[in-house]
């Protein structure tokens, strides 16, 4: 341990220690020091996301997420890259199970916006991977974690499941979710507008 640590600090005070992540990384968990580990597995899977390595990204999240466990707001938002990084790899499954972790560590710590956030965009890529049923039923169930939230969580939403619904061929659904929207709330403009 001691002698990452002593290589790990070397290299941080080199001028180049941002170009490459994954190692500085790597030696400070090595060491134990699992925090300070952490923004540097963070920086090494937005790297390995700019260029397409979808599964590495998704290890070094997870390993983020790991080290960031004091820091559970930090953890719920690096546990939602790693999941969409599963997703791209084609890991549907293993990226959804990793949005509910996010999602149950935002609503532990009352964050609705990024519970809701994270609910939709996991609805998304189910819709996408061709769960269309699963992904509709998802937002619905979501719904009343977003009313908590507040009108313009639960206007985006709405029109979230409207968008699916209209997707999938079920217009008066689509009309149905649209006509819960309460129109003098509106910011004329907001994206959902």
């Amino acid at each position: 341990r001691s002698l990452h640590l002593a290589i790990a600090d070397h290299m941080e005070r080199t001028p180049h220690a941002a170009d490459g992540p994954e190692d500085l990384a790597h030696h400070l968990w090595e060491a134990g020091c699992r925090e300070r580990a952490a923004a540097y597995y963070e920086a090494a899977g937005d790297s390995a996301m700019s260029i397409f390595a979808y599964e590495d990204a998704a290890a070094f999240y997870e390993r983020a997420a790991a080290g960031l466990e004091g820091d559970r707001t930090a953890s719920a938002r690096v546990c939602g890259r790693a999941a969409q990084s599963l997703i791209f790899a084609g890991e549907l499954d293993a990226g959804v199970a990793l949005y509910e972790r996010a999602v149950k560590l935002a609503l532990d710590l009352g964050d609705l916006d990024e519970a809701v956030r994270s609910r939709a965009l996991m609805a998304g890529h189910m819709y996408d991977g061709g769960r269309t049923a699963e992904a509709i039923a998802l937002v619905r169930e979501t719904l009343p974690i977003a009313e908590r939230g507040g009108q313009g969580l639960r206007t985006r939403l709405l029109t979230r499941l409207a968008m699916m619904l209209a997707r999938d061929a079920k217009l008066d659904a689509a009309a149905e979710a649209l006509r819960r929207i309460d129109r003098a709330a509106l910011d004329p403009a907001a994206e959902p507008t």
